[in-house]
């Protein structure tokens, strides 16, 4: 029936007879017919006790919204993500009641659990190459592109911790590691196409794979150890711990790619003589009355940009 809350009308009452193969109606007011139409008249239909108090329900879909939907399953989805910090409250039920929606919807979209966590967490990754397109827009060196692009990566895990632990942080889900993977393939080329340009330029030498992966596990590090010491004494200044971060391994992976064949004899002192003639030809004594531009002055360039 149409209304669960009205009265059956004739038509309703006459089909409930069809149904249960009853004879139709007999004239007479106390005739069996009369006494059906009574018993069917004073039957009690379920009314809804949550009618007044109950969230206005999301309005059924036309054909062709089912992406509108998925859309808002996401969304709510990641609410209450963000609001619990980990999945273990997230059920497909939840986000179905905080959707307005039935669960068998949200099936539709989502197979289980696992898939709709994967692409919440997915949701947010588009932004990471955004992020690192738009700290490399205005650079041109090579090197610098990098040691922005390893900022940049930093600074995004930090900005979505739970995305970031969910999806870099724990162990691949049994059966389904669908999303783990499109993550880390993400990172992994995001970094790959930073380092190629400096093997291109005699920057890095080696295989720009094989250097991404020192590059990655370096910017992955620096990300995981915040995210899972939130109470260590981490610097107030999380850009410049960063940036300093993404710098040392660029600087790290450049020298590695030029002495790992060194020889066995050659000595920290050795290596501390040649970095502090590195560190001469690369910041000469200024000279005499020469003032050192400050930050925030027309022109000023920080050492290193």
């Amino acid at each position: 029936m149409d209304c669960i809350n009205c009265k059956p009308s004739n038509n309703a009452i006459g089909l409930l007879r069809s149904l249960t193969g009853k004879p139709p109606a007999q004239s007479g007011r106390n005739g069996p017919s009369a006494r059906a139409t009574r018993q069917v008249d004073t039957v009690k239909l379920p009314v809804s006790t949550n009618s007044v108090n109950a969230p206005a329900r999301r309005r059924r879909a036309r054909p062709g919204d089912g992406d509108l939907l998925r859309e808002d399953i996401l969304r709510v989805a990641e609410q209450l993500l963000l609001e619990t910090g980990d999945d273990t409250t997230l059920t497909l039920r939840a986000v179905a009641a905080r959707a307005h929606v039935t669960t068998p919807s949200v099936y539709l979209h989502f197979t289980d659990k696992q898939a709709l966590v994967g692409a919440v967490c997915l949701r947010v990754w588009e932004g990471l190459g955004a992020r690192m397109r738009e700290a490399t827009a205005d650079v041109t060196d090579p090197y610098h592109a990098l040691r922005r692009t390893g900022t940049a990566y930093i600074l995004f895990g930090l900005d979505h911790p739970v995305q970031y632990r969910l999806l870099m942080m724990r162990p691949p889900t049994p059966g389904d590691t669908r999303s783990e993977k499109a993550a880390a393939d993400a990172c992994f080329h995001y970094l790959v196409d930073a380092v190629r340009p400096c093997v291109d330029a005699g920057i890095l030498e080696g295989d720009p794979a094989q250097l991404a992966l020192q590059m990655w596990s370096a910017v992955h590090g620096c990300v995981t150890l915040q995210i899972s010491q939130p109470d260590f004494p981490w610097p107030t200044d999380r850009e410049a711990l960063a940036e300093d971060v993404a710098r040392m391994a660029g600087l790290g992976t450049g020298l590695l790619s030029r002495v790992r064949t060194a020889p066995p004899t050659v000595t920290g002192v050795d290596y501390a003589t040649q970095f502090t003639a590195t560190r001469t030809a690369l910041n000469p004594v200024p000279e005499a009355g020469h003032v050192p531009q400050q930050e925030g002055q027309p022109g000023y360039e920080r050492n290193g940009q």
